[in-house]
């Protein structure tokens, strides 16, 4: 085939606008023994892509052959999710620590619960502070900038 045309295809291939017919000649023009010296460096993509075509139909092949044994995959898959969910279910219901729902962390004593209702409050304001601390750096900013705005 004449040089311009297949330049003009590699053109109209690398823009993404080649059809069908278009690659089939370049793919032939390159599996062929006279690819012009400066196209030659062309001729490994498209031997990759050939290449890379009959590795797929291998993949096709396998995944056809696996398809007769998919129902029966299938079948211990769902009997397994079912084992599964049974058990956790009999987990559930049947522990006596989650069946006891009379035990909801309330104390009895008054002195101890405000006790430890402090020991929270104290600990949420801890790290209250500590977010905050950062903060005073924006007041500098703010400061700063309003000299330089003025």
């Amino acid at each position: 085939m004449e040089l311009y045309k297949i330049k003009e295809l590699l053109t109209v291939y690398f823009e993404g606008e080649s059809t069908v017919d278009d690659e089939k000649i370049l793919r032939k023009y390159f599996s062929g023994n006279d690819v012009a010296p400066e196209l030659e460096q062309y001729k490994r993509l498209f031997a990759y892509f050939e290449y890379a075509q009959k590795d797929t139909s291998v993949v096709k092949d396998n995944l056809e052959t696996n398809t007769k044994a998919e129902p029966l995959r299938l079948r211990y898959a769902g009997l397994a999710i079912a084992a599964s969910i049974a058990l956790l279910a009999g987990i559930f219901i049947f522990n006596p620590e989650t069946t006891n729902q009379n035990d909801l962390g309330t104390y009895e004593d008054p002195h101890i619960a405000l006790q430890k209702t402090k020991e929270v409050l104290q600990l949420v304001s801890k790290y209250m502070n500590e977010g905050t601390d950062d903060l005073v750096y924006l007041n500098e900013i703010e400061k700063t900038k309003e000299k330089f705005i003025k």
